[in-house]
């Protein structure tokens, strides 16, 4: 907080200079956190002045509190494979369009964003997708299970959650730095829409469904900034954009 130990050396003297006439207070700082007054004489004006300076330093130190939190805060970042024309499921809730896992799980990228992630938030169709594919693919990173419903597993690494507020109230208390929104849609609305998303890494699979569901649902208008684009093997393209 050395900002801070400067600004209230700084708002020390400037009540000293103020006051220094009528010799009502002499203002010393007495350290980097605190400061220390002397009131030689009680006066209205002298506690008036006190008091602006008490404000001044509150103030002062709940911003950059704010700023540090900002610093540390946990990163959000979605990253999903899409058809060209947005849709991250057939109507039916079928993936067979995607590549198969064991294809992705070899990438080198992919296996690069895994092993930086500390957790993983999905919803509840995903997560039973996911369990199709048979051992559990996520051994070892906490996945929160976005759902209404009454799920329950034997595993220690899956939670369910009722709502947003509850998984980022967990995922900060855990001290969490970096979480992938997998999907699907009403996992990962919610995040975007509340401006939680830092990161948006869309993987481009080259088909048009035509219809399907959405990623994007019930979303207002957000503009992103493209940080890079590629080309990836089987014709899919990645964009990597972030939050304005």
């Amino acid at each position: 907080m050395k900002n801070t130990a400067a600004s209230l050396e700084e708002a020390a003297f400037f009540v000293k200079s103020k006051v220094k006439k009528q010799n009502y207070i002499r203002v010393r700082p007495h350290s980097s956190a605190s400061i220390c007054v002397q009131i030689h004489k009680k006066s209205t004006f002298v506690s008036s002045l006190l008091s602006e300076l008490e404000l001044i330093i509150n103030i002062k130190i709940k911003i950059e509190l704010v700023i540090a939190t900002k610093a540390k805060m946990t990163k959000y970042i979605l990253y999903v494979a899409t058809s060209i024309d947005g849709y991250i499921a057939r109507s039916d809730g079928s993936i067979d369009w995607l590549l198969p896992p064991e294809q992705v799980n070899k990438n080198k990228d992919y296996l690069k964003f895994y092993n930086s992630i500390d957790a993983i938030v999905m919803g509840s169709t995903t997560y039973e997708q996911i369990l199709g594919f048979g051992d559990w693919a996520y051994p070892g990173k906490l996945s929160y299970v976005l759902t209404s419903r009454n799920l329950s597993t034997l595993r220690l690494d899956i939670v369910f959650m009722k709502s947003m507020e509850e998984i980022v109230e967990d995922v900060n208390k855990r001290g969490y730095q970096r979480v992938w929104l997998m999907g699907g849609g009403r996992a990962a609305s919610p995040f975007i829409q509340n401006g939680l998303v830092d990161e948006y890494f869309i993987f481009i699979i080259p088909i048009i469904l035509g219809t399907g569901i959405t990623l994007y649902q019930s979303l207002s208008e957000l503009k992103l900034d493209l940080i890079s684009q590629k080309s990836c093997p089987y014709g899919v393209v990645e964009l990597h954009y972030k939050r304005k």
